[in-house]
């Protein structure tokens, strides 16, 4: 048998190869996956303060207040795999750009922390991501550098020759043995061992989310004092709104059906042609009402719908800790059905932001495609800060908006104008560049009327924000959201059905109310004596 026809026959096929590699890589990950896991951190926020969540291997989580100690919390039954987080709570940050005063800024931190205490699972949710994707880079770095070393060191120890073939796979074996050795030690001793925490819970906690929760430091003096108004606002929060979500299980199938029969979710318009209806669930002004966020979440299901609209000022001061008011919305809503969102004056770019990271269709001045309707629309020039008042965080003026936004809605010929204070839509509306204005702001209902030569409609507040009051909690006032129905052929609201939640958590469903046509077009016809008499006009002009 010739040299060449032998080569050929014992030549291993390239997928043998390929095989090799992907094994190889495979146990790779297997083996610095611990060090992956117990290195991982994420930068996020504690309240209004910067905070870095560290994984460890302690079973508790600990946020460490610096020196006024710490607060530990068992993490059996929350963290799997015997696993703990450290938390290194930080400074509050400057918030830049916002101007105001430094009580304007107290403000948004007592806004931060209330959201975070109202709410923590909503915060705990964005760290785990956070967390993951630390996780998710730290194994790919650690995989892809021991997959190189293994190479380098079996091209170092374990080139075989033709001449020596045997004595060069001993050899191969020999390095890649050694190899993984040296890579499994590396991998052991990067690995900080931590035994399981003793925690000495504190009875004050017991009954309540923190129950098995250890406060050290300075810190456990006052948390007797305080422990009790903390635990006595999580359980007064967590009964209102079971409560509420109780009673809109009562409500739903009782709540008044549309005189207009014909097909949809909801009911056509029974036409020969029926149109094709999008339903909409409207939210405008929750103001960081966390507890609100399941109820929406039940409504979007329960209804069918095929778009959650919100209408502005979700959070309170628009300060990035409060974007986790923002996540709250989201994770409760159905992962299948997409939210459009209009700033409002008081949220900010940063809230705008977190909106888009999440998914969230913004209008900024363009329309927009989603569900099928064609939405314009422009978020609010102001963020408005406790106590001084309004800044202008995009350096335009509330007039220069109103009048941009008019021109922008000609240009556009906007169906459904999407702005959060009715009043920067009325040009729009009065000179019939926009059909529909929807609205919020107000914190009060104006069902469909019309204005000018278009239609607006008014939402209340999904978050029963009163003024000069922090949200979270049991309702200050009574909320409201409403269920749209739209035709998607034409893009008019057909009709609308209120939903109340009042501060007894009780829950009632408004007949439903038809949006009127818009005022038709004044066009002005030339007369026949005007087209024989061209001079006529020529003399009228001047």
């Amino acid at each position: 048998m010739s040299r060449r026809l032998r080569g050929i026959l014992t030549r291993r096929p390239r997928w043998v190869g390929a095989l090799r590699g992907a094994i190889v890589l495979v146990c790779c990950l297997v083996i610095v996956a611990p060090w992956a896991v117990l290195g991982a951190q994420a930068e996020s926020t504690f309240g209004p303060h910067d905070a870095v969540y560290s994984v460890t291997a302690d079973s508790a989580i600990d946020a460490d207040l610096g020196p006024l100690g710490s607060v530990v919390v068992p993490a059996d039954g929350l963290i799997p795999f015997g696993l703990g987080v450290h938390i290194a709570v930080g400074e509050i940050p400057v918030e830049s750009g916002v101007g105001g005063s430094t009580i304007d800024a107290l403000g948004g931190d007592v806004a931060a922390y209330a959201a975070l205490f109202s709410d923590p699972s909503a915060h705990a949710r964005t760290v785990v991501v956070a967390i993951g994707q630390s996780i998710a880079v730290r194994a790919a770095v650690g995989t892809l550098a021991l997959f190189a070393l293994i190479v380098g060191v079996r091209a170092l120890l374990g080139a075989p020759r033709r001449s020596l073939r045997v004595r060069g796979h001993r050899q191969s074996l020999q390095a890649g043995a050694a190899t993984t050795c040296i890579a499994v030690l590396a991998g052991a001793l990067a690995v900080p061992v931590e035994p399981p925490r003793a925690i000495e819970s504190d009875p004050v906690f017991i009954g309540t989310p923190l129950a098995g929760a250890e406060v050290t430091g300075r810190l456990s003096g006052v948390v007797d004092e305080a422990a009790k108004a903390a635990t006595d606002m999580l359980r007064e929060n967590d009964e209102f709104y079971s409560a509420v979500r109780t009673d809109l299980a009562r409500a739903w199938p009782l709540r008044p059906a549309s005189m207009r029969v014909g097909p949809g979710p909801l009911g056509g318009l029974g036409a020969a042609a029926p149109p094709d209806l999008a339903t909409v669930v409207w939210t405008s002004d929750i103001h960081c009402q966390t507890g609100m966020s399941p109820v929406i979440g039940d409504v979007v299901r329960w209804s069918d719908a095929d778009l959650h609209m919100d209408g502005g000022d979700i959070t309170m001061t628009g300060t990035d800790a409060e974007n986790v008011c923002v996540d709250s919305v989201d994770h409760a809503l159905p992962s299948d059905v997409p939210s459009v969102f209009v700033k409002g004056n008081h949220d900010s770019l940063d809230t705008v932001r977190r909106a888009r990271e999440l998914g969230w269709t913004v209008v900024e001045g363009e329309p927009v495609e989603v569900a099928g309707l064609t939405v314009f629309g422009a978020g609010d020039p102001r963020r408005t800060v406790f106590p001084s008042g309004d800044v202008m965080e995009t350096g335009e003026t509330t007039e220069e908006f109103t009048a941009r936004l008019a021109a922008d809605s000609c240009r556009a010929d906007a169906g459904l104008l999407l702005v959060h204070d009715p009043r920067h839509a009325e040009p729009a509306l009065a000179s019939g560049c926009a059909d529909y204005g929807l609205h919020g702001h107000w914190h009060r209902r104006v069902e469909p009327e019309r204005y000018g030569q278009g239609v607006r409609t008014v939402g209340s507040t999904t978050g029963g924000a009163l003024a000069e009051a922090l949200t979270p909690g049991p309702l200050k006032m009574g909320a409201e959201m409403s269920i749209m129905r739209i035709d998607r052929t034409t893009g008019r609201p057909v009709d609308v059905q209120y939903m109340s939640i009042g501060m007894d958590a009780s829950v009632e469903f408004s007949e439903w109310v038809s949006f009127p046509e818009p005022a038709p077009a004044i066009v002005v016809e030339s007369t026949d004596g005007d087209e024989s008499d061209p001079q006529g006009d020529a003399g009228d002009d001047q």
